[in-house]
């Protein structure tokens, strides 16, 4: 930044951002100097401070294919966004082969399968991805079951429904990006289902949300350390 600034001559930021929802800078991860600070930000990380491995926040944006503000073109199969995840993860497993790879990506399916997928004929645990079930679990414990505009199905938890060969999903209720579902029952809900709820439990919980609920790291836990 300080050679170039923030300008379009510069080869290692990209302006305007390649995807929509950028944050600071969009980093061109295209460039091998870039690979080669991620590489060694990823390392420094594994070794001083003994993380089990990272969750990358909007992972979708590994990418150097333009879409300006398309969320569905972004989200579309993207081969050269497969490559750089794939470059990256195994640069971190060269470091830690057992280190979790997280990402937040709500890409296309088949581009989360291969991701998922990747490096486990090596004896790699593959990547993990973010499912986001907020809306679904939001709907049910709110007690709106057949809203025909919101589904309530939550059968995507099982990662055999999304066709995942293995179990590399990792499906929540909420994170910093979502209402809380509490929030939501308790303003939202329908008058019938509440009143039967607190006549169950006293309260007018989310039990029956988080009784379904599988386990996972909380969408706020960014690194986990040994």
């Amino acid at each position: 930044m300080q050679l170039y600034g923030p300008t379009a001559d510069n080869p290692f930021i990209n302006i305007p951002a390649r995807h929509p929802f950028n944050v600071f800078y969009d980093l061109n991860h295209e460039h091998p100097y870039i690979q080669y600070w991620l590489d060694r930000a990823n390392r420094y990380w594994l070794e001083e401070f003994r993380v089990d491995g990272f969750r990358f926040d909007l992972s979708k944006g590994f990418t150097q294919k333009y879409t300006d503000d398309d969320v569905g073109a972004w989200s579309a199969y993207d081969a050269s966004r497969i490559r750089l995840l794939k470059r990256m993860a195994d640069a971190i497993w060269a470091v830690d082969s057992t280190a979790y790879i997280i990402l937040e990506h709500f890409a296309d399916n088949q581009e989360e399968k291969e991701l998922a997928a990747y490096g486990q004929d090596r004896g790699r645990a593959g990547m993990l991805l973010w499912h986001n079930l907020n809306r679904a679990f939001s709907q049910s414990v709110m007690g709106y079951l057949n809203d025909p505009n919101f589904s309530s199905d939550l059968t995507t938890i099982y990662y055999k429904n999304r066709g995942f060969p293995t179990p590399n999903l990792i499906a929540y209720m909420e994170s910093h990006d979502e209402q809380w579902l509490m929030y939501r029952m308790r303003a939202y809900g329908a008058r019938q289902f509440l009143r039967r709820a607190e006549s169950a439990r006293g309260t007018g919980s989310d039990e029956a949300g988080r009784g379904v609920f599988l386990h996972g790291a909380r969408a706020e836990d960014d690194l986990a350390v040994r």
